[in-house]
């Protein structure tokens, strides 16, 4: 009640392009000043615990691939980590606030991008839809946004297999 704007989650060309250019502006933030955040490795290496409640033939695949993006070291962006419609307020067709901060930490700006794109860019049966997932990275890389395209690919995966597995 005390932020401007509503909660719509109505999704098109445009608010996806508004959403990845909010990504790159908070990806560009400086990080120096901020306290310690949560760590998102430690959520997910608790989320792993998870797997063998998966559907058996998934569980190999679901533990290596949590493995290798385990592995790699943690990114040293700000991303907010739930970038779902309802963290969103809008007004007048415009992003009035960004909701719901408790899963922010540093890590690589894929991810972050890869949770939003699981939400935002599918359908109601869970099928990407390539044009709202290119303008979103659109919006991304027209306010700054650089990404890797390869590491994107990987961490879509990772950040759909978190919400599974949060979700069991």
């Amino acid at each position: 009640p005390r932020l401007p704007g509503e909660h719509d989650f109505a999704v098109d060309l445009d608010r996806c392009r508004q959403v990845g250019a909010l990504l790159a502006r908070l990806h560009r933030c400086d990080t120096g000043a901020l306290l310690a955040l949560p760590d998102e490795r430690r959520r997910l290496e608790t989320l792993a615990t998870q797997l063998n409640q998966l559907p058996y033939d998934h569980r190999e695949g679901a533990r290596a691939l949590l493995s290798d993006w385990q592995a790699r070291p943690a990114g040293t962006t700000l991303i907010h980590g739930d970038l779902f419609r309802d963290n969103l307020l809008w007004q007048q067709g415009r992003i009035s606030a960004l909701l719901d901060f408790y899963n922010a930490c540093l890590d690589y700006p894929e991810y972050d991008l890869a949770v939003t794109l699981n939400d935002w860019c599918v359908d109601s049966n869970g099928k990407p839809v390539a044009a709202r997932e290119q303008a979103l990275l659109e919006g991304y890389r027209e306010h700054g946004g650089q990404l890797d395209d390869s590491l994107l690919l990987e961490a879509l995966a990772v950040a759909a297999l978190r919400f599974w597995l949060s979700r069991l």
